[in-house]
C-alpha cells in the first residue's frame, strides 16, 4: 500500500524540504502540495491522500479551519500539523490531529512520525475494508444490502444528488454523492472520473481512447469507465501495487501448500 500524502505550507522552502523527505520515503508518494487552506481542501476532496501535512497559519484560510472542512470530507485522513506555533496543539487535536511537529523540525521527526502514521492507517485500512465488505443502502423505499464486490462501478448522473450503484446482479438508485460514498466502500475502489466510482479489482485493462483520454475496461469489455487523465497514473499504480500484493500471497500460498505436501511424504 502506498501511502499517498499532500502537504499545505505558505512557506515554499519548507514545503519543499517536506516533499522531499516524503519523496525520500520509501512506500510513500507526495500527491500534491499548495499554500494555503482552500486548496487543500481540494486536494483531500479529489485526491484521496491519506496524510496531510499541514501548516496552521496561512494566507485566506488557516489550517485549523481547513482541517474542519477535511475532517467533514473524510474524516479517515490523517492530519499532521507543522508549525512553529506551540499554542495552537489544544485546537489540532480538537480537530483529530494524529500529530503536532513544531518548527523548526528535524528530517528524523517527520520520518518517525510519518512511518508511525502509516502503521495505524495500514492496520485501520484492513479492519475497515473487513467492515466495509457489505453495503446496506436505501432503494425505493426498501433496504438493500450490497456484497461490495458485486459493484463493478458507481456513477454519478446529471442529478447532482443521484447515483447509480451498477452490481452484477442489479442496478440501485439512491440520493447522495460519491464523496459520501466513497467513504462506506473498501479501498479497491477508487474515484477514476469527476462522475465514476471503479471497483479496482474488477478493471480487466485500461486503454487510451483519443487525446489525454482514458477507457477502463469490466466483464470482457462489456462495460467500459472514462478514466480522468489526472487519476489515469495513481489508477494504474494502485492497480498494480493491489495485484502485486496479491501475487505474493498466491505464492506464498503456493510454497506453503508444497512445504505442507514434502513434509507429509517424507513423514
Amino acid at each position: 500500500m502506498t501511502i499517498r500524502v499532500a502537504i499545505a505550507e505558505d512557506d515554499q522552502i519548507v514545503c519543499d524540504h517536506l516533499a522531499a523527505i516524503v519523496s525520500a520515503m520509501e512506500g510513500f508518494q507526495v500527491i500534491g502540495t499548495c499554500g494555503n487552506g482552500d486548496e487543500i481542501v481540494g486536494i483531500a476532496r479529489t485526491g484521496a491522500p491519506h496524510i496531510i501535512l499541514l501548516d496552521i497559519e496561512m494566507p485566506g484560510k488557516d489550517g485549523l479551519e481547513a482541517a474542519q472542512e477535511i475532517f467533514k470530507i473524510n474524516p479517515e485522513i490523517a492530519l499532521i500539523f507543522v508549525t512553529g506555533h506551540t499554542d495552537f496543539s489544544l485546537e489540532a487535536f480538537e480537530v483529530k490531529a494524529f500529530d503536532y511537529i513544531l518548527k523548526p523540525f528535524t528530517e528524523e521527526r517527520v520520518i518517525v512520525t510519518l512511518k508511525r502514521v502509516a502503521k495505524i492507517i495500514t492496520a485501520l485500512k484492513v479492519k475497515s475494508d473487513e467492515e466495509k465488505s457489505r453495503l446496506t443502502i436505501k432503494n425505493g423505499g426498501k433496504t438493500v444490502v450490497i456484497e461490495a464486490n458485486s459493484i463493478t462501478h458507481i456513477e454519478k448522473l446529471k442529478d447532482v444528488k443521484r447515483l447509480v450503484f451498477n452490481t452484477d446482479q442489479a442496478r440501485y438508485e439512491l440520493r447522495q454523492t460519491l464523496e459520501e460514498v466513497l467513504t462506506l466502500l473498501p479501498s479497491q475502489f477508487f474515484r477514476c472520473h469527476k462522475s465514476f466510482i471503479i471497483n479496482l479489482d474488477r478493471v480487466e485493462s485500461v486503454r487510451p481512447n483519443g487525446v489525454n483520454s482514458y477507457m477502463a475496461y469490466i466483464d470482457q469489455g462489456k462495460i467500459e469507465i472514462p478514466v480522468g487523465k489526472n487519476h489515469y497514473a495513481e489508477m494504474l499504480e494502485r492497480i498494480g501495487a493491489k495485484r502485486g500484493r496479491n501475487a505474493v500471497k498466491t505464492e506464498t500460498k503456493k510454497r506453503s501448500q508444497i512445504s505442507s505436501a514434502e513434509a507429509q511424504l517424507t513423514s
